[in-house]
């Protein structure tokens, strides 16, 4: 439905007050930012089942459980992404609810940066609209700014890692980490919009998807070299996934590691990038004189 639904507005107004929570950064802010969060990714979704003229009630009392719209949503050839990171992001918020306490954080920008990205790729994808444009117009200025940072390279990001990394060792890794996931994602962009060889991998999270492209596609690298490149990003998201879930201390050394480790795959990233162009402009041409023999026959 979108722009005129009233879950619509409802899931926007939520994400308002969540960054506004955000932004103040203080302990007490941390607990309304992750419920909010969830609050509003829940409505958007249940708003996209509506567009499908499907009822968002389990029975006359009581609407579905997030779980449940997935579900239909999927069945309905509906991609929603980063899916496993919204159930973990529900999981939390039904935890805060049920116990008293706030985040870390470490996991409140983790989930945030996470749920932006999703209001930013969803509304695109279902609705054909900007988050920006909407936020522009419910929140200050200077809010909107620190959310939306003018955009730095790679280098950039890597360098404000480094900065932070003997203060806050865990935050700086955790943005190494979601710069190689965000280039990761550039590549599944890449596949979505050109090929569905490979749609089957689309669901993937960041790691395992990462992986699967160096070995099919880095092909200019030795098999041993694709191997120990594979064993990299496994040990970064083991790494990433451990702070996460506060199962590990990281210190600054541990910061500076993570963030060469980083440096080193993101020119891998850009080699797929253009080996992927490549493979599918050769699927095409390959697909196309298929068909062509196909017709004169």
């Amino acid at each position: 439905m979108g722009d005129g639904s009233p879950l619509f507005h409802s899931a926007l107004d939520l994400l308002a007050h969540a960054c506004e929570h955000y932004v103040s950064g203080e302990e007490r802010d941390r607990r309304f930012v992750i419920l909010h969060l969830a609050n509003a990714i829940e409505s958007l979704l249940k708003d996209r089942l509506l567009d499908l003229q499907i009822s968002i009630y389990e029975n006359p009392k009581q609407t579905k459980t997030i779980t449940r719209v997935l579900s239909d949503l999927e069945k309905h050839n509906v991609t929603v992404p980063l899916k496993h990171i919204i159930e973990l992001l529900v999981d939390e918020r039904n935890n805060l609810q049920h116990r008293f306490g706030s985040p870390n954080s470490i996991m409140v920008k983790y989930y945030f940066d996470n749920s932006l990205r999703f209001f930013e790729e969803f509304m695109n994808e279902a609705f054909g609209l900007e988050l920006r444009e909407y936020l522009s117009n419910m929140m200050d200025e200077a809010i909107l700014a620190y959310i939306y940072p003018a955009s730095e390279t790679s280098r950039d990001i890597l360098l404000l890692a480094r900065k932070v990394a003997k203060a806050h060792p865990s935050s700086s890794i955790l943005t190494a980490w979601m710069e190689l996931e965000k280039k990761t994602g550039e590549l599944r962009e890449i596949l979505e919009k050109q090929s569905k060889k490979y749609e089957v991998w689309f669901h993937f999270p960041a790691s395992p998807f990462l992986r699967k492209l160096l070995d099919e596609y880095l092909t200019r690298e030795s098999k041993s070299e694709r191997q120990r490149l594979r064993r990299e990003v496994t040990r970064l998201s083991s790494v990433r996934n451990k702070i996460i879930h506060a199962s590990m201390e990281a210190n600054a050394e541990d910061a500076e590691s993570y963030i060469q480790k980083v440096e080193e795959i993101l020119p891998k990233i850009e080699e797929l990038k253009s080996q992927l162009v490549e493979q599918i402009k050769l699927e095409s041409k390959i697909s196309t004189k298929r068909k062509t023999k196909t017709t004169d026959k």
